[in-house]
């Protein structure tokens, strides 16, 4: 790093706002690592791994409340009660900001989208650079997919005009949108906002947490093909059964670890599929060493870090192409890339797989090396560039 660079990052000072996890965690530990977190805006009611408490700012209680209502709570008023919760974290952080705002040069504002729309005003008042954090694709995107998803497999799709209008005034009035892929990059276009304005930096993976594709092998000669999502509509599951059923292959197993539709849920009825509901986490890390490939055939997917997870555990992966992490995968040298809603593909391409093991080892091999360049190590040094890029446009 060089005398301009080091002078630069001492400048920045981050503020991110989270109410749930996903990649804000790791954001802010690799912050803090280079001495450049000023906060993180949390619901989550305990201390952060590598994250000092002088940085942390909580409100523990939301997150308990969104939990048991989430559980228990009616369905129909889930997501009216998950809006309000967050709408009131967000009221919370706007009124924090500036009693926590130490310096009034090089100030960065990272919020997660459909959790800053206050905060974001506030921070443009303070100074701040902006940026919204968007891990799914523009969400009128998201809705006419899944819209058309719902007629199709016969179920409802429920959302809420709310949530749509908060994300859109959230990134009209950032300075930048950060997004995982082109594939929500070109979602974002569509809508009208500006290339200039669109920051891409795909995410990472633990290869602590997952191991190192190498490390282990399997303990039988299953062919077992894996899938890891949840939210049923938008992971198309419903496609990765079709073609499991057409395929009927002996001594081979499906296991899904996916909420399904319940219109759908009579395909889980065969043979060789396994249906787990729900499972730790460290369950999702077994599943994938014991398993020989990935399915992902999402319908609508920013990114899917799981492919990503999968590839470091050395599994060859089959996802569609409206997936963001397919993107990653170099066709058939570390996975294949197929149509959304296409169980014949899928079908195919499983089918080759399982009639060739050794071609399933060597891309096994290749997909663990090209998770090794996405390391949370790599998404924060190229997401650091992108703060000091802009900042530099911004003549701070």
């Amino acid at each position: 790093m060089d005398v301009e660079t080091n002078t630069l990052n001492s400048n920045i000072r981050v503020s991110v706002s989270a109410f749930g996890r996903f990649a804000a965690y790791r954001t802010s530990a690799y912050l803090q690592s280079r001495n450049m977190l000023e906060n993180l805006f949390t619901s989550y009611p305990y201390a952060i791994e590598d994250v000092s408490r002088d940085a942390l700012w909580n409100i523990p209680y939301l997150k308990v409340i969104e939990a048991l209502f989430g559980r228990y709570g009616p369905s129909a008023l889930r997501q009216p009660v998950s809006l309000r919760l967050t709408r009131h974290f967000d009221n919370r952080v706007a009124n924090a900001l500036p009693r926590r705002t130490r310096s009034r040069n090089g100030n960065v504002f990272h919020g997660l989208a459909s959790h800053c729309r206050s905060t974001l005003g506030r921070a443009r008042e303070l100074g701040y650079t902006t940026l919204v954090d968007s891990a799914c694709p523009h969400p009128r995107s998201k809705v006419r997919w899944l819209e058309e998803e719902a007629d199709l497999v016969g179920t409802k799709f429920e959302w809420s005009t709310e949530w749509v209008d908060t994300v859109q005034e959230e990134c009209e009035t950032a300075d930048y949108i950060l997004v995982p892929s082109h594939y929500s990059e070109r979602s974002f276009a569509a809508e009208g906002f500006p290339p200039s304005k669109i920051v891409r930096v795909p995410l990472g993976v633990d290869l602590s947490e997952i191991g190192s594709s190498g490390e282990f092998r399997k303990a039988d000669d299953i062919f077992r093909v894996l899938m890891v999502g949840s939210e049923p509509l938008r992971k198309g599951a419903t496609y990765l059964l079709q073609a499991w059923r057409k395929l009927n292959l002996k001594r081979a197993e499906l296991v899904i670890r996916c909420d399904v539709p319940a219109s759908v849920k009579p395909l889980l009825e065969f043979p060789s599929v396994r249906y787990i509901p729900y499972c730790s986490r460290k369950t999702v890390i077994n599943l994938y060493r014991e398993a020989s490939v990935f399915c992902f055939p999402s319908v609508d997917d920013g990114f899917g870090l799981v492919v990503l997870e999968a590839m470091a555990a050395g599994l060859p992966v089959v996802t569609t192409e409206h997936v963001g992490a397919s993107e990653l995968i170099t066709e058939g040298e570390d996975g294949f890339v197929v149509p959304v809603r296409s169980p014949d593909r899928i079908a195919e391409k499983l089918l080759f797989l399982y009639e060739n093991p050794e071609v399933v080892k060597t891309m096994g091999t290749q997909a663990g090396r090209t998770a090794e360049k996405y390391t949370w190590q790599t998404y924060g040094k190229t997401l650091v560039d992108a703060y000091r890029c802009r900042l530099r446009q911004q003549d701070i």
